[in-house]
């Protein structure tokens, strides 16, 4: 193989970087380029974790010590595949291209009433918070006083913890000011976290679960009649299952204090209808219930429904990927077609392409599944690159010509580590962890660019 074996890889969250470790440990001779389309790297870990899991977050320092590390990786942050630059192009200057660009897309709910105001994704909500750029002219809750979260999983957990923290915990954390602003003046009374399933059937983690519960701050509010189980319903639990029921029958018999606000469980309920105006009044759902047959679990409707006073709605049910031009891409699942990561290309091409992390595989697992994923994708990479004889050649300097001419306002790792220095600088000022930057205009304006 040459000497400078040129590969792309599209994203620069922690299925990118991954995949750039393992390109880089495994492929001798090869070159990586890191495109991101935000002005900060580092996908979920900085904009996916919640501001009060600081000790996640601060992984990012691991995949920014890799970065220093070799000559051969090349960080291109403000670069949008697609619209600055065209996968074609790409072409040109790659060997291979491959595509880690996740799954940022909130999944909606398409029931009657969902083009009410006041419904939001988890996305648009997740990113607020973790001042995303593209998320930071929104006010999900401005007098929100009920709110409805809809999904078992842990975003849903994180979005209902986070209402409920005080201003000193999450002043400290590098939460937007502008979610910060806005939870402070919030008066809410009840959050609600619905779900068709039980408790026994959740996709939520016991340190998850315990946390919340943990709080001191709200009462928890849990039908005792929800948590109920036969012998037989019993043993087909897994260890985990149990101690998440477990959990939930811990606190379900406490004393509620009138005066916190409530977190309120809603298990065996399926929204099937928003209900308001212009703007949501209230979600009517159908009471859900659960029979074992056959060793199998078995849910089904009653004639039972319940309308929930809720003036804010919450989707948090997956993400999923979005198509690129050019790109195979199967809509019902949110990925690109791939074979252990070698994309399935109809038209042949000299650039080889292939696929890692969410939109790949789907958006599941948790962020060290990514290097798993990685490892098999590379090692396709690196299979092709030894029964390859046609290279492009082109040097480190001509693709960097050739990108920052596609965009003028690109930050390399010298930049990224001026505003890392600054946004940990003006965090300690202002008694926080870190003061984030919330635009691209803003970084520009740190770095005088």
């Amino acid at each position: 193989m040459p000497s400078n074996i040129q590969i792309a890889i599209i994203g620069a969250g922690p299925s990118g970087l991954f995949t750039a470790q393992e390109i880089i440990k495994t492929i001798p001779n090869a070159h990586v380029h890191l495109l991101e389309k935000l002005p900060i790297p580092y996908g979920l870990l900085r904009y996916g974790v919640a501001p009060d899991h600081q000790k996640l977050k601060e992984t990012y320092r691991f995949f920014q010590t890799f970065l220093n590390s070799s000559k051969r990786i090349h960080m291109y942050c403000n670069i949008h595949v697609g619209t600055d630059v065209s996968i074609k192009e790409l072409e040109h200057y790659f060997d291979s291209l491959v595509f880690c660009y996740g799954a940022e897309k909130g999944r909606t709910l398409t029931i009657p009433g969902h083009e009410l105001n006041r419904i939001y994704s988890s996305e648009t909500v997740v990113g607020w918070y973790n001042s995303h750029p593209d998320y930071q002219t929104h006010h999900p809750f401005n007098e929100s006083k009920n709110i409805g979260i809809i999904g078992l999983g842990n975003v849903a957990l994180d979005i209902a913890r986070l209402l409920n923290r005080s201003y000193s915990d999450l002043a400290k954390t590098d939460i937007s000011i502008n979610a910060l602003k806005n939870i402070q003046e919030l008066a809410i009374q009840n959050v609600y976290i619905i779900g068709r399933k039980g408790p026994c059937h959740t996709s939520f983690t016991f340190s998850m679960v315990k946390e919340l519960l943990d709080m001191d701050t709200v009462n928890h509010v849990i039908d005792p009649n929800d948590l109920k189980i036969s012998t037989t319903e019993l043993t087909l639990l897994s260890t985990n299952q149990k101690r998440i029921l477990d959990l939930f029958k811990s606190v379900s018999q406490k004393k509620n204090d009138p005066n916190k606000p409530n977190i309120i469980f809603k298990f065996f309920h399926l929204p099937e209808r928003f209900i308001g105006t212009s703007s949501l009044e209230a979600i009517e759902c159908t009471v859900m219930e659960n029979k074992v047959k056959d060793q199998e679990w078995i849910w089904r409707k009653t004639s039972t429904k319940q309308t929930l006073s809720i003036d804010t709605i919450i989707t948090c049910i997956g993400y999923k990927g979005q198509a690129m031009e050019n790109l195979p891409f199967d809509k019902d699942l949110g990925t690109i077609p791939n074979k252990e990561g070698r994309i399935i290309q109809k038209n042949k091409s000299q650039t080889a392409y292939y696929a890692s992390g969410w939109i790949k595989r789907g958006a599941n697992g948790v962020i060290g599944t990514n290097k798993q994923c990685a490892k098999q994708t590379v090692k396709h990479i690196r299979k092709d690159m030894e029964s390859t004889t046609k290279f492009k050649n082109y040097s480190n300097k001509h693709i960097r010509d050739f990108l920052c001419d596609k965009q003028k306002d690109i930050f390399s790792m010298k930049e990224l580590m001026k505003i890392d220095e600054m946004e940990l600088k003006k965090g300690k000022s202002n008694d926080k962890i870190r003061l984030n930057i919330l635009s691209l205009k803003q970084a520009k304006e740190w770095l005088n660019f």
